[in-house]
Parts: C-alpha cells; sequence; structure tokens
C-alpha cells in the first residue's frame, strides 16, 4: 500500500494482518449528515457497538491528503465539527489527495478504499439514490455506480427516503445490484420501517447473505450485495407523515438553487427541523441497529 496516499492506522494494520474481521464505515454521515455535537457521539458509539461484536471498525475519510483507513477520536472530531470537511466522492479522492484536503467519503468512494484493502463489509445509513426530478436534473447518486462497481456487502436502511424510490430501484437492477430486506416483506425507506414496495428478496439470517456472499465473489460478479435493514418498529417514522415534510423540503431546495453535493445534507437538515428532531434519532438508531448486524455478517463471514 502507498503510503504517500494510505495511511492505515495500528489498529486496522494489526487487525488486517492477524485476519481480524473489519467493517468500514463512512464519514459523510458524520460531517454532512448529523448536526455537532450528536454526529460525533454517535460515530464514537457506532465504532463501539462493533468492537463489541468483535470486529474491529475502519471509518475512513482523506486527513491532509491521504486516505486515512481507521480515524483516532480527535479526527472523527474535527470531521464532526469543522466547517471545513469536503463531500469526497470515487470522483473527488484524487484531487483531494493532492490538494492536501479533509475530505469525508461517500458510500461510493468508501467502496473503492474497501475494494483495495481487500475488506468486504461497509456500514452506512441510507445509500444515495436517483432524484425525484431525475427527467430534468439527471441527478444519479455516484454510490449506485460504485455499487455495481465493487464486490462488497452494504448494510443500510435502504435508499434515503427523499429519493426516487423506484427510479433507484430500477437503476440497480439495471446495473445487475443484488438489492435485498433484512426479515421484513417491504422495503425500508431510512426513517421509516416500512413502504408500500415489496421486496422481491427477504433474507432471515447473516449465514443467508454470506451464503449468497460467496457465490457472487466464485463467479466473480464484481456486484455489491445491498443489504436493507429496516428501522426498528419504536424508531420508525411513518412514510405518508414524512412525505409532506419531504416534498416541501424539496421544493424549499429547488426554490434557493440547491443542488449536487449541497442538496443531500440541506434537505437532511429540513426534514430534521420540521420533524422537531425526530429524524435525527430516527437516523441515530438506525445506524446503530446497522452497524450491529454489519458486525455479525463480517465476523461469521471471516470464520467461514
Amino acid at each position: 500500500m502507498d503510503k504517500n496516499l494510505f495511511d492505515i492506522s495500528e489498529n486496522i494494520d494489526i487487525a488486517l494482518h492477524n485476519g481480524k474481521p473489519i467493517v468500514g464505515l463512512e464519514t459523510t454521515i458524520i460531517s454532512h449528515g448529523m448536526p455537532y455535537p450528536e454526529n460525533v457521539r454517535t460515530a464514537l458509539e457506532v465504532e463501539k457497538i462493533i468492537k463489541d461484536n468483535g470486529c474491529e471498525p475502519m471509518t475512513i475519510g482523506i486527513v491532509n491528503g491521504k486516505i486515512k483507513c481507521g480515524l483516532t477520536n480527535d479526527e472523527i472530531e474535527m470531521f464532526a465539527s469543522s466547517n471545513e470537511i469536503t463531500k469526497c466522492t470515487q470522483r473527488d479522492i484524487s484531487s483531494s489527495i493532492n490538494t492536501k484536503m479533509n475530505s469525508a467519503l461517500t458510500v461510493g468512494a468508501c467502496l473503492f478504499v474497501l475494494q483495495k484493502l481487500g475488506i468486504d463489509v461497509l456500514v452506512t445509513g441510507g445509500i444515495g439514490g436517483v432524484s425525484r426530478n431525475a427527467s430534468k436534473d439527471f441527478d444519479i447518486s455516484a454510490d449506485l455506480v460504485a455499487l455495481s462497481e465493487h464486490e462488497k456487502i452494504v448494510v443500510c436502511s435502504g435508499m434515503k427516503a427523499f429519493m426516487g424510490i423506484k427510479e433507484t430501484l430500477e437503476f440497480l437492477e439495471t446495473h445487475s445490484v443484488f438489492v435485498c430486506v433484512y426479515n421484513s416483506d417491504t422495503l425500508p425507506l431510512f426513517y421509516s420501517r416500512s413502504s408500500k414496495i415489496k421486496s422481491e428478496n427477504i433474507i432471515h439470517s447473516s449465514s443467508e447473505i454470506i451464503d449468497i456472499f460467496k457465490v457472487n465473489k466464485q463467479l466473480n460478479l464484481g456486484k455489491s450485495i445491498l443489504l436493507c435493514n429496516p428501522i426498528e418498529e419504536e424508531h420508525s417514522i411513518d412514510f405518508n407523515y414524512l412525505e409532506q415534510i419531504i416534498k416541501q423540503s424539496i421544493s424549499s431546495s429547488e426554490e434557493k438553487g440547491i443542488f449536487g453535493k449541497d442538496l443531500t445534507p440541506y434537505i437532511l437538515s429540513e426534514i430534521s427541523s420540521n420533524t422537531g428532531g425526530k429524524t435525527l434519532l430516527s437516523n441515530i438508531e438506525l445506524i446503530k441497529s446497522n452497524a450491529k448486524l454489519g458486525a455479525e455478517i463480517s465476523l461469521n463471514l471471516n470464520s467461514n
């Protein structure tokens, strides 16, 4: 691994050397997805959950122009509190390194890093998707393309609820990405446990997803598996109630001319504000639940 490009923490280096299971964690949820100080507390809690379940957490970001695999607590604090952290997709990695930036990595960018290190499991809250106005703005998250290019297991709670859900599913199907739901017959929509969209593929255990992933690798399909883990019922928000707020937030973003990388943080903030912080609590709980499931999968995958 080129030390001019990568900075591997001691814990991750030891885990890689000893064959300890590692769970990757993206950083845009810290820098752009939650307010301070909830973001730093959540990031540290998520790491602890992964450790308590027998795995090594690897929070990934670009620090001073190097891809840091395994952020320190101080670095997580910086990502959580600084207003100067840029959002980095796979497209932006080279530029961020060249300009010595501090950058938070998206799901897609993290999948690229995991591919380089040979790590199979990534945990996030919700992935990006196809914009509801894609026919006009052609806004399609680079996360979706990355899922079709890297062979990993991505544990999430579905697409972010303000995306075009059916359009996103169509895109993933076209690009041969296997989408499945954990113990539910409908697709979870981030803050909402269930939706009107039926799940074509229901997974009942971590061993089942591991078996599918193994066949993926044997066939060298080169595609990720997207495992959607529904938020627990007690933290779920009714989608019909949420949909009205989402529409208001999207309308507001259009009026203000907000688009591209700035759109998701803006809408997340608007939704949280207009629900009295309910979505923030849901976001915190769903990422913790996903971390536990991701660690279980990584641990069992490593022992097989």
